[in-house]
């Protein structure tokens, strides 16, 4: 098997019938040998902020000395992303031959019990698997939706079970309320395990959480909380308790400054444990940390900023940011999202903060039409327009602009990710 036909495979797996629950990664884990229990894992699950705080808690593990992997959901750039050792991804030969075997496992478990694993579900047995024999001292893990009934939580009681920031975002899977969806995410949380806790909730989040770590016996720790906030456009400045000097992040977006609270807490805690880690190796490695498609600035001039906010508080969070970092710059929004998301308040939420808005298809089955777009958007935004591709949108954007315009991609990281693929070899000259 090469790397194009384990892309083949996994997308074929889809056609085999999906079974909710953790009962198939036990069973394919169990013929793999179990990997995920010789492991020692920093479990994160939330609505918003997860793909910030494993990048922050992995990054700094690796630069203090420690084998560290990372894995993720989605991927922004390339499917390599979803794993990697010391920030160094996966490679496509070893996609193919962990796949390779994995399938075998896999083949044979559907053979003897008639149940195929998922695609995720062979994903993250990949990981698990790569990671142990990797020999990683740690492994930061994210969730890939949801908590309780997600594959990764095949693990045992996780070093630090992590909270993120809670909202509502797919509410078919997950309930209708934050309570149900809070209730889910909490699913992470193990008996007389460590919780990490965004300190931001809503009361009936933390009511939820407090409850689940009630139950379980776990200790519940809240993120310490930030202090003398300055964000600008090139970094964020903030001190936190226990700490000689303000921290200065190189993650904009003014939300990020919660994100990093809650990494330095879970690093803390991890110190508190016997890690072995100084409190400026925690600062230092925050502070250099970077993530992609979260308020990242892909070009300064002009500036071209994505963030990738799909659902109502991240798209909050995101205006929140654009107002307080750009408040007198003419804003263009190009924008793109998913039919199966609350498109309507997304696109109305970031569309009246915006001078301009483009509306783009972002071309998959699931995307809205650019039309669609235009339409939901002209209801709070006086200049709406459409474009057939990014690529169309972006030229498009930058005529528009001005010297001193700020043009913004977001709604969905597909478009993020197609953004970033047509602007980063520089030759983009429309």
């Amino acid at each position: 098997m090469n790397f194009t036909e384990a892309m083949e495979y996994l997308d074929g797996v889809n056609l085999f019938r999906e079974k909710k629950g953790l009962s198939n990664i036990c069973e394919l884990m169990r013929r793999l040998g179990d990997p995920q229990n010789k492991l020692k894992f920093i479990h994160v699950a939330g609505t918003n902020g997860k793909g910030s705080a494993v990048a922050m808690i992995s990054h700094t593990l690796s630069m203090a000395g420690f084998r560290t992997g990372r894995y993720i959901s989605p991927y922004v750039d390339i499917f390599n992303e979803r794993i990697s050792v010391d920030e160094r991804y996966i490679a496509d030969e070893e996609v193919a031959s962990y796949l390779e075997r994995i399938k075998d496992s896999a083949d044979q478990m559907f053979a003897e019990t008639g149940v195929y694993p998922t695609r995720f579900e062979l994903l993250t047995a990949m990981a698990f698997l790569y990671f142990y024999e990797k020999r990683c001292d740690y492994v930061v893990l994210e969730v890939g939706l949801g908590g309780r009934l997600d594959s990764t939580n095949v693990i045992e009681t996780p070093m630090a079970a992590v909270i993120m920031q809670i909202g509502l975002d797919h509410q078919k899977q997950l309930g209708n309320t934050l309570r149900e969806i809070a209730e889910e995410k909490c699913g992470i949380i193990k008996q007389n395990g460590t919780v990490i806790c965004y300190r931001d909730q809503q009361p009936e989040v933390m009511e939820v959480i407090q409850t689940a770590c009630r139950r379980q016996n776990a200790r519940l720790v809240l993120a310490p909380e930030s202090k003398n906030i300055h964000c600008g456009t090139e970094d964020n400045r903030f001190e936190l308790d226990g700490f000689h000097r303000p921290f200065a992040i190189r993650l904009t977006g003014e939300y990020q400054v919660c994100n990093a609270a809650a990494a330095a807490g879970v690093l803390m805690e991890l110190r508190r444990q016997g890690v072995a880690l100084s409190m400026e190796q925690i600062q230092q490695g925050i502070e250099t940390a970077q993530w992609m498609g979260r308020f990242e600035t892909l070009l300064k001039h002009p500036r071209i900023i994505a963030d990738g906010s799909h659902n109502r508080s991240a798209v909050e969070a995101f205006c929140s940011s654009v107002q307080r970092l750009y408040p007198s710059q003419k804003r263009i929004l190009i924008i793109g999202m998913m039919h199966d998301k609350d498109y309507e308040v997304c696109i109305r939420l970031a569309a009246s903060i915006c001078d301009i808005v483009i509306g783009v298809h972002i071309g998959i089955e699931r995307a809205l039409s650019a039309k669609a777009v235009a339409e939901t958007a002209s209801s709070v935004c006086a200049d709406v327009r459409t474009a057939e591709t990014c690529r169309q949108a972006l030229a498009l954007a930058k005529e528009l602009c001005g010297e001193d315009g700020v043009i913004f991609v977001s709604g969905s990281l597909y478009l993020v990710s197609e953004a970033r693929h047509i602007l980063k070899d520089k030759t983009f000259e429309e």
